[in-house]
């Protein structure tokens, strides 16, 4: 079929290029007698083909354009019939930013949100960032003064040991102090955490207890993603003074909280103590005990997991020595489990799973 459009009727090799559109580009722009603003047109030295098309040569030069031209203010036409026109953008793409918008300083590193910096301040009156190498160091600054005698007082609250006169063919066992300072999921220091624990280096080796693999937790994560429910944290404050040993054990008396009146005498222990060989034990013992009680049931393959079923509802608690995850099918579940555990032991931190052991 022969079209009778005449911008698609064949031409000859005079008329190879030719647009079919030319009325098109002679509307296109603002109407009126002023014809529209255009780029400044390259200079370049050009040379004919055998078609008589400009072709450029290898030397050609192009002028580029000001990157902001300027910008003339639109006011009305000083004569009839002329017409203002808006200032065209410039259609180069910039790589380099002026600096004036350019928000805070040339030098500085931005890794995370502005708030850490007001977190850092809302902490830095209630925690210091240093950690202290001996116990003198620590005397001298009253933050670690008081994270100590926060320490003892927890001992003076679980009953953890009495001052004795130190029995025939005693040897106790040396203290030392432990600081160390906890950081949140940001890097800001948190608190400032002070431990007493026993050297427990001059025991014999005893019994260990069992401690959740990475492994273990990242399946629970995974299943509680599937399943589609919330798990929650908790962590025991001092959780192996909560354990029971049957053994008798002595240790000496806290440096720089010796006694005034009584510097010769040592304390019996009536609860594992950090770093005691029976401590991890001790804890756990005790912490199994009170899970099977309330009707849980312990894991044959992972001891540190364990299960509760209630009709169709369940609970699962993953134990990492004194860190708690669980959760389940049921929010009824999960509250009464976490005021079961607050009236048994002390808690330092309740709330929905975040961030635990980096994860």
């Amino acid at each position: 079929m022969h079209c009778t459009t005449p911008g698609f009727e064949l031409a000859g090799d005079d008329e190879i290029g030719t647009t079919i559109f030319e009325d098109d580009e002679e509307d296109v722009g603002v109407s009126g007698d002023t014809a529209p603003a255009t780029a400044p047109e390259p200079t370049a030295s050009f040379s004919e083909d055998d078609k008589g098309a400009p072709v450029p040569s290898p030397s050609t030069t192009w002028e580029q354009p000001p990157l902001d031209p300027p910008v003339h203010a639109a006011g009305p036409a000083e004569n009839v019939g002329e017409v203002t026109t808006e200032p065209q953008p410039s259609r180069m793409v910039q790589r380099d930013h002026p600096s004036r918008n350019i928000i805070g300083g040339l030098n500085e590193r931005v890794t995370r949100s502005r708030s850490t910096s007001i977190a850092h301040f809302a902490h830095s009156t209630f925690a210091v960032s240093f950690e202290p190498h001996d116990v003198g160091h620590a005397l001298s600054d009253p933050n670690w003064v008081n994270a100590m005698h926060e320490e003892l007082e927890i001992f003076e609250r679980n009953q953890v040991w009495v001052l004795i006169e130190p029995p025939p063919h005693c040897n106790p066992i040396g203290t030392k102090w432990v600081f160390k300072n906890k950081q949140g999921e940001d890097g800001v220091v948190v608190r400032n955490k002070a431990r007493l624990v026993a050297q427990g280096f001059c025991q014999n080796e005893g019994i260990f207890a069992p401690v959740a693999r990475l492994e273990a937790i990242r399946v629970l994560l995974a299943f509680a993603a599937s399943k589609g429910f919330k798990l929650f944290q908790m962590d025991v404050k001092s959780a192996f003074l909560n354990g029971f040993i049957e053994e008798e054990v002595y240790v000496r008396q806290p440096p720089g909280f010796e006694h005034p009146k009584f510097p010769n005498r040592v304390f019996k222990l009536q609860k594992a103590l950090y770093g005691l060989k029976q401590a991890p034990w001790a804890w756990f013992e005790r912490l199994r005990k009170f899970l099977v009680d309330q009707g849980f049931q312990m894991g044959s393959v992972d001891k540190t997991l364990f299960l509760l079923k209630h009709g169709k509802d369940f609970l699962i608690v993953q134990i990492y020595v004194d860190d708690i995850i669980f959760g389940g099918s049921s929010h009824a579940l999960c509250s009464k489990f976490s005021e079961q555990m607050s009236r048994e032991f002390e808690m330092s931190m309740m709330g929905e799973l975040q961030f635990f052991l980096g994860l």
